[in-house]
């Protein structure tokens, strides 16, 4: 399965939108803060799959 030309262009699209909100999101949060909130979701995650 590929994308067709129409769908690359609507995915880079998509990409740079997805880029910026992403980056907004983390404003003013450090790596610290960011590493602490995926190591808990994690955890959450295995408490889910047990």
């Amino acid at each position: 399965m590929h994308l067709t030309e129409e769908g690359i262009s609507i995915y880079q699209q998509l990409k740079g939108k997805i880029d910026i909100f992403h980056a907004s999101l983390l404003d003013g949060v450090t790596e610290e803060e960011s590493q602490i909130v995926k190591n808990v979701f994690t955890k959450l995650h295995q408490n889910i799959e047990r």
